[in-house]
Protein backbone atom coordinates (compact mmCIF):
# COMPACT_ATOMS: atom_id res chain seq x y z
CA UNK A 1 0.00 0.00 0.00
CA UNK A 2 2.69 2.44 -0.61
CA UNK A 3 3.60 4.41 -3.58
CA UNK A 4 7.15 4.13 -4.75
CA UNK A 5 9.12 6.78 -6.36
CA UNK A 6 11.91 6.70 -9.14
CA UNK A 7 15.28 8.82 -8.13
CA UNK A 8 17.98 7.15 -9.50
CA UNK A 9 19.89 3.83 -9.73
CA UNK A 10 21.67 1.08 -7.99
CA UNK A 11 24.98 -0.12 -9.29
CA UNK A 12 26.26 -3.81 -9.33
CA UNK A 13 29.86 -4.04 -7.73
CA UNK A 14 33.17 -5.88 -9.26
CA UNK A 15 31.79 -9.30 -8.60
CA UNK A 16 28.95 -8.94 -10.79
CA UNK A 17 30.41 -6.64 -13.32
CA UNK A 18 28.24 -7.42 -16.27
CA UNK A 19 29.93 -6.79 -19.34
CA UNK A 20 33.21 -9.34 -17.73
CA UNK A 21 35.96 -7.42 -18.30
CA UNK A 22 37.55 -7.50 -14.60
CA UNK A 23 36.75 -3.84 -13.67
CA UNK A 24 33.85 -2.04 -11.81
CA UNK A 25 31.23 -1.22 -13.66
CA UNK A 26 30.49 2.43 -14.05
CA UNK A 27 27.55 4.67 -14.83
CA UNK A 28 28.19 4.32 -18.41
CA UNK A 29 28.20 0.42 -18.38
CA UNK A 30 25.30 0.54 -16.58
CA UNK A 31 23.57 2.36 -19.19
CA UNK A 32 25.02 0.49 -22.02
CA UNK A 33 24.24 -2.74 -20.48
CA UNK A 34 20.32 -1.66 -19.15
CA UNK A 35 21.45 -2.61 -16.00
CA UNK A 36 21.20 -1.38 -12.19
CA UNK A 37 17.80 -1.29 -9.66
CA UNK A 38 15.97 0.79 -8.68
CA UNK A 39 16.35 2.98 -5.53
CA UNK A 40 13.25 3.88 -3.56
CA UNK A 41 12.57 6.37 -0.78
CA UNK A 42 9.19 5.56 1.44
CA UNK A 43 7.40 8.35 2.40
CA UNK A 44 4.32 8.42 5.12
CA UNK A 45 0.58 7.68 3.81
CA UNK A 46 -1.95 9.73 2.05
CA UNK A 47 -3.40 12.59 3.20
CA UNK A 48 -7.34 12.09 4.42
CA UNK A 49 -6.64 8.48 4.17
CA UNK A 50 -8.11 6.31 7.29
CA UNK A 51 -10.97 6.14 8.80
CA UNK A 52 -13.28 7.03 12.34
CA UNK A 53 -15.24 5.68 14.38
CA UNK A 54 -17.23 7.26 17.67
CA UNK A 55 -18.53 6.25 20.40
CA UNK A 56 -20.58 7.68 22.88
CA UNK A 57 -18.91 6.42 26.07
CA UNK A 58 -22.00 8.14 28.63
CA UNK A 59 -25.22 9.70 27.36
CA UNK A 60 -28.60 9.36 28.00
CA UNK A 61 -29.21 7.82 24.08
CA UNK A 62 -27.52 4.62 22.75
CA UNK A 63 -26.43 3.54 18.88
CA UNK A 64 -28.93 3.29 15.93
CA UNK A 65 -27.99 1.23 12.74
CA UNK A 66 -28.77 3.28 9.74
CA UNK A 67 -28.31 2.27 5.94
CA UNK A 68 -25.74 5.03 4.16
CA UNK A 69 -24.73 5.06 0.44
CA UNK A 70 -20.64 4.58 0.29
CA UNK A 71 -19.01 5.31 -3.23
CA UNK A 72 -19.17 1.10 -3.71
CA UNK A 73 -22.87 1.36 -2.53
CA UNK A 74 -25.09 0.97 0.66
CA UNK A 75 -23.83 -0.12 3.44
CA UNK A 76 -24.50 -0.27 6.83
CA UNK A 77 -23.33 2.81 9.36
CA UNK A 78 -24.01 3.24 13.01
CA UNK A 79 -24.45 6.62 13.56
CA UNK A 80 -24.35 7.82 17.58
CA UNK A 81 -26.90 9.80 19.27
CA UNK A 82 -27.41 12.37 22.07
CA UNK A 83 -30.27 14.35 23.06
CA UNK A 84 -30.55 17.97 22.21
CA UNK A 85 -29.35 20.11 25.35
CA UNK A 86 -27.39 17.21 27.14
CA UNK A 87 -24.32 18.16 29.22
CA UNK A 88 -21.72 15.63 30.74
CA UNK A 89 -21.79 13.76 27.32
CA UNK A 90 -18.38 11.61 26.70
CA UNK A 91 -17.42 10.97 23.01
CA UNK A 92 -14.66 8.27 21.99
CA UNK A 93 -13.23 8.38 18.88
CA UNK A 94 -10.74 6.58 17.33
CA UNK A 95 -8.75 6.54 14.60
CA UNK A 96 -7.11 4.02 12.15
CA UNK A 97 -4.78 4.58 9.65
CA UNK A 98 -4.97 2.79 6.42
CA UNK A 99 -0.91 3.50 5.48
CA UNK A 100 1.76 4.36 7.90
CA UNK A 101 1.84 8.12 9.27
CA UNK A 102 5.25 9.59 9.58
CA UNK A 103 5.90 13.09 10.16
CA UNK A 104 2.20 14.22 9.54
CA UNK A 105 -0.60 15.13 12.07
CA UNK A 106 -4.15 14.97 12.79
CA UNK A 107 -6.82 17.54 13.57
CA UNK A 108 -10.12 17.33 15.04
CA UNK A 109 -13.08 20.20 15.16
CA UNK A 110 -16.14 19.79 16.62
CA UNK A 111 -19.43 20.18 15.04
CA UNK A 112 -20.87 23.94 15.58
CA UNK A 113 -22.92 24.05 18.97
CA UNK A 114 -20.68 21.27 20.72
CA UNK A 115 -18.35 22.79 23.54
CA UNK A 116 -14.87 23.76 22.44
CA UNK A 117 -12.01 20.36 23.29
CA UNK A 118 -9.53 22.01 25.94
CA UNK A 119 -7.09 20.11 28.65
CA UNK A 120 -7.14 23.26 31.27
CA UNK A 121 -9.72 22.06 33.38
CA UNK A 122 -11.20 18.35 33.79
CA UNK A 123 -14.08 19.90 35.99
CA UNK A 124 -14.79 22.51 32.55
CA UNK A 125 -17.08 21.36 29.83
CA UNK A 126 -15.10 19.83 26.39
CA UNK A 127 -12.27 18.42 28.85
CA UNK A 128 -10.22 16.38 26.13
CA UNK A 129 -7.06 13.65 26.26
CA UNK A 130 -5.65 11.84 23.26
CA UNK A 131 -3.61 8.45 23.38
CA UNK A 132 -2.18 6.82 20.62
CA UNK A 133 -0.28 3.06 20.03
CA UNK A 134 2.23 5.44 17.51
CA UNK A 135 4.55 8.07 18.65
CA UNK A 136 2.57 11.65 18.89
CA UNK A 137 3.74 15.18 19.77
CA UNK A 138 2.07 17.66 22.32
CA UNK A 139 -1.58 18.44 21.61
CA UNK A 140 -3.07 22.18 20.60
CA UNK A 141 -6.48 23.44 20.79
CA UNK A 142 -7.57 26.51 18.82
CA UNK A 143 -10.94 27.29 19.06
CA UNK A 144 -13.28 24.12 18.31
CA UNK A 145 -10.44 22.29 17.30
CA UNK A 146 -6.82 20.65 18.52
CA UNK A 147 -3.70 18.95 16.30
CA UNK A 148 -1.71 15.95 16.97
CA UNK A 149 1.37 16.08 15.47
CA UNK A 150 1.93 12.26 14.54
CA UNK A 151 5.68 11.53 14.54
CA UNK A 152 4.83 7.58 13.61
CA UNK A 153 1.23 5.14 13.44
CA UNK A 154 1.47 1.86 11.64
CA UNK A 155 -1.01 0.99 9.57
CA UNK A 156 -3.75 -0.51 12.02
CA UNK A 157 -2.64 1.49 14.80
CA UNK A 158 -4.99 3.76 16.75
CA UNK A 159 -5.30 7.85 17.78
CA UNK A 160 -8.33 8.02 20.61
CA UNK A 161 -9.42 11.01 21.28
CA UNK A 162 -11.52 11.09 24.71
CA UNK A 163 -13.68 14.51 23.71
CA UNK A 164 -15.69 15.62 27.22
CA UNK A 165 -14.30 12.60 29.52
CA UNK A 166 -14.15 13.65 33.12
CA UNK A 167 -16.17 15.93 35.49
CA UNK A 168 -16.08 18.09 32.12
CA UNK A 169 -17.99 16.67 30.19
CA UNK A 170 -19.37 18.16 26.89
CA UNK A 171 -22.50 20.42 26.05
CA UNK A 172 -24.80 18.85 23.09
CA UNK A 173 -26.84 21.51 21.35
CA UNK A 174 -29.76 22.73 21.99
CA UNK A 175 -31.28 21.99 18.56
CA UNK A 176 -31.57 18.34 16.85
CA UNK A 177 -29.96 17.03 13.46
CA UNK A 178 -26.81 15.58 12.28
CA UNK A 179 -23.31 16.71 14.08
CA UNK A 180 -20.87 16.32 11.77
CA UNK A 181 -17.37 16.20 13.39
CA UNK A 182 -14.47 16.67 11.07
CA UNK A 183 -10.93 14.99 11.12
CA UNK A 184 -8.34 15.80 8.48
CA UNK A 185 -5.07 13.76 8.68
CA UNK A 186 -1.58 14.64 7.28
CA UNK A 187 0.15 11.28 6.05
CA UNK A 188 3.60 12.91 5.98
CA UNK A 189 5.76 16.06 6.04
CA UNK A 190 5.53 17.08 2.83
CA UNK A 191 1.71 16.81 3.06
CA UNK A 192 -1.38 18.90 3.42
CA UNK A 193 -4.51 18.38 6.04
CA UNK A 194 -7.35 16.69 4.29
CA UNK A 195 -11.04 15.38 5.68
CA UNK A 196 -11.45 11.51 5.64
CA UNK A 197 -14.19 10.50 3.24
CA UNK A 198 -18.24 10.65 4.45
CA UNK A 199 -18.15 7.06 4.24
CA UNK A 200 -15.09 6.77 6.28
CA UNK A 201 -16.04 9.25 9.56
CA UNK A 202 -19.60 8.19 12.00
CA UNK A 203 -21.16 11.16 12.96
CA UNK A 204 -23.02 12.01 15.86
CA UNK A 205 -27.26 12.36 15.67
CA UNK A 206 -28.67 14.98 18.22
CA UNK A 207 -32.24 14.03 18.68
CA UNK A 208 -34.78 16.03 20.59
CA UNK A 209 -34.99 16.65 24.22
CA UNK A 210 -34.84 13.39 26.24
CA UNK A 211 -36.86 12.45 28.77
CA UNK A 212 -36.45 13.64 32.67
CA UNK A 213 -34.67 16.56 31.57
CA UNK A 214 -35.80 20.87 31.50
CA UNK A 215 -36.30 22.62 34.91
CA UNK A 216 -39.04 23.26 36.67
CA UNK A 217 -39.78 25.64 39.85
CA UNK A 218 -43.46 26.83 41.39
CA UNK A 219 -44.61 29.85 43.03
CA UNK A 220 -47.74 30.80 44.95
CA UNK A 221 -49.39 33.78 45.79
CA UNK A 222 -48.28 34.22 49.13
CA UNK A 223 -47.88 32.23 52.03
CA UNK A 224 -50.27 28.85 52.09
CA UNK A 225 -51.97 28.31 55.17
CA UNK A 226 -54.38 25.40 56.27
CA UNK A 227 -57.95 25.59 54.87
CA UNK A 228 -56.95 28.23 52.26
CA UNK A 229 -59.58 29.15 49.79
CA UNK A 230 -59.14 30.20 46.21
CA UNK A 231 -55.63 29.65 46.43
CA UNK A 232 -53.02 29.98 42.88
CA UNK A 233 -49.89 27.85 42.33
CA UNK A 234 -48.00 28.67 38.82
CA UNK A 235 -45.71 25.44 38.04
CA UNK A 236 -42.55 27.01 34.97
CA UNK A 237 -41.43 23.89 33.20
CA UNK A 238 -38.67 25.19 30.70
CA UNK A 239 -36.83 22.96 28.14
CA UNK A 240 -33.15 23.25 27.75
CA UNK A 241 -33.40 21.59 24.16
CA UNK A 242 -35.53 21.54 21.06
CA UNK A 243 -38.68 19.37 22.20
CA UNK A 244 -41.01 18.00 19.22
CA UNK A 245 -43.82 15.59 20.21
CA UNK A 246 -42.76 15.84 24.12
CA UNK A 247 -44.93 15.34 26.84
CA UNK A 248 -45.61 17.13 30.08
CA UNK A 249 -47.12 15.72 33.53
CA UNK A 250 -47.94 17.80 36.59
CA UNK A 251 -49.51 15.64 39.51
CA UNK A 252 -51.09 17.86 42.42
CA UNK A 253 -51.34 16.99 45.55
CA UNK A 254 -54.07 13.91 46.65
CA UNK A 255 -57.36 15.34 48.38
CA UNK A 256 -60.81 15.70 48.40
CA UNK A 257 -59.43 19.39 49.49
CA UNK A 258 -57.10 19.69 46.24
CA UNK A 259 -59.44 20.76 42.83
CA UNK A 260 -59.01 18.53 39.35
CA UNK A 261 -55.62 19.12 38.05
CA UNK A 262 -57.70 19.11 34.68
CA UNK A 263 -59.17 22.42 36.05
CA UNK A 264 -55.61 24.06 35.06
CA UNK A 265 -55.20 26.63 32.84
CA UNK A 266 -51.78 26.64 30.19
CA UNK A 267 -49.92 29.12 28.63
CA UNK A 268 -46.49 29.26 26.96
CA UNK A 269 -44.03 31.55 27.10
CA UNK A 270 -40.45 32.69 26.68
CA UNK A 271 -38.24 30.91 23.48
CA UNK A 272 -40.16 29.83 20.97
CA UNK A 273 -44.04 28.02 20.61
CA UNK A 274 -43.30 26.33 17.45
CA UNK A 275 -41.40 24.52 15.04
CA UNK A 276 -40.80 24.69 11.63
CA UNK A 277 -44.01 27.35 11.18
CA UNK A 278 -46.32 24.99 12.55
CA UNK A 279 -48.28 25.81 16.00
CA UNK A 280 -47.57 23.97 19.09
CA UNK A 281 -50.57 22.04 20.69
CA UNK A 282 -50.56 22.44 24.47
CA UNK A 283 -53.62 21.10 25.53
CA UNK A 284 -54.27 17.21 24.32
CA UNK A 285 -55.33 16.07 27.80
CA UNK A 286 -55.66 12.26 26.25
CA UNK A 287 -53.38 10.59 28.51
CA UNK A 288 -54.91 11.41 31.91
CA UNK A 289 -54.23 8.91 34.76
CA UNK A 290 -56.24 10.79 37.33
CA UNK A 291 -57.75 13.76 38.46
CA UNK A 292 -54.53 14.31 40.39
CA UNK A 293 -52.47 14.24 36.67
CA UNK A 294 -52.52 17.05 33.87
CA UNK A 295 -50.60 15.27 30.95
CA UNK A 296 -49.80 18.20 27.78
CA UNK A 297 -49.27 16.32 24.87
CA UNK A 298 -47.15 16.98 21.45
CA UNK A 299 -45.41 20.13 22.43
CA UNK A 300 -42.89 21.51 20.10
CA UNK A 301 -41.02 24.19 21.47
CA UNK A 302 -37.58 25.38 20.85
CA UNK A 303 -34.67 24.89 23.84
CA UNK A 304 -35.64 27.72 26.16
CA UNK A 305 -39.25 28.21 26.16
CA UNK A 306 -41.92 27.77 28.87
CA UNK A 307 -44.31 26.19 29.67
CA UNK A 308 -46.38 27.49 32.73
CA UNK A 309 -49.34 25.81 34.42
CA UNK A 310 -51.61 28.05 36.32
CA UNK A 311 -53.27 25.94 39.16
CA UNK A 312 -56.69 27.64 41.29
CA UNK A 313 -57.31 25.58 44.54
CA UNK A 314 -58.20 25.40 47.99
CA UNK A 315 -55.54 24.39 50.49
CA UNK A 316 -55.89 21.26 52.35
CA UNK A 317 -57.11 20.75 55.82
CA UNK A 318 -54.14 20.00 57.47
CA UNK A 319 -50.55 21.56 58.11
CA UNK A 320 -47.45 20.21 56.03
CA UNK A 321 -45.55 20.42 53.55
CA UNK A 322 -47.62 18.74 49.65
CA UNK A 323 -45.58 17.94 46.52
CA UNK A 324 -46.35 18.86 42.64
CA UNK A 325 -45.10 16.52 41.13
CA UNK A 326 -43.32 17.63 37.14
CA UNK A 327 -42.37 14.80 34.87
CA UNK A 328 -41.23 14.69 31.11
CA UNK A 329 -41.74 12.22 28.31
CA UNK A 330 -39.76 13.03 24.93
CA UNK A 331 -40.82 10.46 23.36
CA UNK A 332 -37.34 9.67 21.28
CA UNK A 333 -34.96 7.06 22.05
CA UNK A 334 -34.69 4.37 24.14
CA UNK A 335 -35.88 6.15 27.48
CA UNK A 336 -38.75 7.09 26.21
CA UNK A 337 -41.50 7.44 28.44
CA UNK A 338 -42.42 9.80 31.55
CA UNK A 339 -39.15 10.65 33.80
CA UNK A 340 -39.19 13.06 37.04
CA UNK A 341 -37.90 16.54 36.15
CA UNK A 342 -38.45 18.30 39.79
CA UNK A 343 -40.74 17.37 43.23
CA UNK A 344 -41.95 21.21 43.61
CA UNK A 345 -42.41 21.11 47.20
CA UNK A 346 -44.68 23.74 48.54
CA UNK A 347 -45.51 24.30 52.91
CA UNK A 348 -49.12 24.74 54.16
CA UNK A 349 -48.57 26.14 57.36
CA UNK A 350 -51.23 26.46 60.14
CA UNK A 351 -54.30 28.40 59.57
CA UNK A 352 -53.92 31.76 59.41
CA UNK A 353 -55.29 34.19 61.83
CA UNK A 354 -58.71 34.92 61.37
CA UNK A 355 -59.97 32.19 59.49
CA UNK A 356 -62.71 29.83 60.29
CA UNK A 357 -65.87 30.76 60.77
CA UNK A 358 -68.54 31.57 63.80
CA UNK A 359 -71.77 30.43 65.15
CA UNK A 360 -74.13 32.15 67.41
CA UNK A 361 -77.41 30.82 68.67
CA UNK A 362 -79.64 31.40 71.62
CA UNK A 363 -81.89 30.01 73.99
CA UNK A 364 -85.39 31.69 73.21
CA UNK A 365 -86.24 35.45 72.12
CA UNK A 366 -83.76 38.36 73.62
CA UNK A 367 -85.39 40.99 74.98
CA UNK A 368 -83.77 44.24 76.21
CA UNK A 369 -82.87 44.31 80.27
CA UNK A 370 -83.70 40.59 80.20
CA UNK A 371 -81.68 38.40 82.48
CA UNK A 372 -81.00 34.50 82.12
CA UNK A 373 -79.91 34.33 78.35
CA UNK A 374 -78.30 31.50 77.07
CA UNK A 375 -75.92 32.00 74.31
CA UNK A 376 -74.01 29.35 72.42
CA UNK A 377 -70.94 30.50 70.27
CA UNK A 378 -69.51 27.99 68.11
CA UNK A 379 -66.07 28.85 66.48
CA UNK A 380 -65.24 26.30 63.50
CA UNK A 381 -61.67 26.25 62.31
CA UNK A 382 -60.24 26.66 58.82
CA UNK A 383 -57.10 24.34 58.92
CA UNK A 384 -55.56 22.44 60.94
CA UNK A 385 -53.88 24.52 64.34
CA UNK A 386 -51.21 21.79 66.22
CA UNK A 387 -48.76 22.11 68.86
CA UNK A 388 -46.57 24.41 69.52
CA UNK A 389 -44.43 25.88 66.28
CA UNK A 390 -41.06 27.81 67.36
CA UNK A 391 -41.68 31.14 67.03
CA UNK A 392 -44.95 31.40 68.18
CA UNK A 393 -46.48 31.84 71.45
CA UNK A 394 -49.62 30.83 73.44
CA UNK A 395 -50.53 34.65 72.28
CA UNK A 396 -50.55 33.95 68.38
CA UNK A 397 -53.01 31.24 69.04
CA UNK A 398 -56.07 32.91 70.71
CA UNK A 399 -59.87 32.26 70.06
CA UNK A 400 -61.25 35.60 71.26
CA UNK A 401 -64.98 36.46 72.34
CA UNK A 402 -65.84 40.03 73.34
CA UNK A 403 -69.39 40.97 74.14
CA UNK A 404 -71.08 44.00 73.76
CA UNK A 405 -70.73 47.33 75.91
CA UNK A 406 -73.48 46.60 78.17
CA UNK A 407 -73.94 42.92 78.63
CA UNK A 408 -72.89 41.10 81.09
CA UNK A 409 -68.94 40.61 81.50
CA UNK A 410 -67.80 36.93 81.43
CA UNK A 411 -67.33 35.55 84.71
CA UNK A 412 -66.23 32.21 85.89
CA UNK A 413 -66.43 33.03 89.61
CA UNK A 414 -69.65 35.07 89.42
CA UNK A 415 -71.77 35.23 93.25
CA UNK A 416 -74.75 37.28 91.77
CA UNK A 417 -78.03 35.58 92.91
CA UNK A 418 -78.52 35.51 88.98
CA UNK A 419 -75.30 33.82 87.93
CA UNK A 420 -74.98 36.58 85.11
CA UNK A 421 -71.95 36.15 83.24
CA UNK A 422 -71.00 32.76 83.92
CA UNK A 423 -70.08 30.60 81.16
CA UNK A 424 -68.11 27.06 80.11
CA UNK A 425 -66.04 26.35 77.17
CA UNK A 426 -65.59 23.44 75.50
CA UNK A 427 -63.65 22.12 72.36
CA UNK A 428 -62.90 18.72 70.58
CA UNK A 429 -59.91 17.61 69.37
CA UNK A 430 -58.69 14.88 66.91
CA UNK A 431 -57.90 11.91 68.31
CA UNK A 432 -54.66 9.81 67.01
CA UNK A 433 -57.44 6.96 65.99
CA UNK A 434 -59.07 10.03 63.81
CA UNK A 435 -62.05 10.31 66.46
CA UNK A 436 -62.68 13.77 68.27
CA UNK A 437 -63.34 14.12 71.80
CA UNK A 438 -64.54 17.04 73.92
CA UNK A 439 -62.12 18.67 75.65
CA UNK A 440 -62.16 21.84 78.25
CA UNK A 441 -60.32 24.55 76.91
CA UNK A 442 -58.01 26.82 79.15
CA UNK A 443 -59.38 30.23 79.49
CA UNK A 444 -58.39 34.12 80.21
CA UNK A 445 -60.48 36.54 81.52
CA UNK A 446 -60.11 40.14 80.12
CA UNK A 447 -61.12 43.16 80.88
Amino acid sequence: DTDLELVGKVYHDSNNDSDDDGTDDTESDNVANNDGLLRVEVTGGGDGSGKATVEIANSKAGPAQYDVTADDGPVSQVIEQVHAGDDETHLRFVYTPIETIGDGELQFTVSPGWSAPQADSSRMPGFTTVTSTGSIGAVTFSGGSLTVPIYSLDKGGTVTINYGTSDGGAVVPTTSGMSAFDIKVKGSEAGSPVSLASGNMEQVTVRPQASGRGTAEIDTDGDVYAGDTGRTFTITYTSIGQIMGGKLKVVVPDGDDWADATDASITVSGGSPSYGGGVAHLADHDDLNSVNDLVISNINIAAGASITVTYMSDAQATAGDVTFAVSFDGGHGPDTGFASVADLSVSVMEARAGSGMVMISQMGEIVAASEGNDITITYTVAGQIKGTVPGLTTEDRLFKVKVPTGWSAPSAAATADANMGTYTVTHSRMADDGTYAARTGEVEEQP
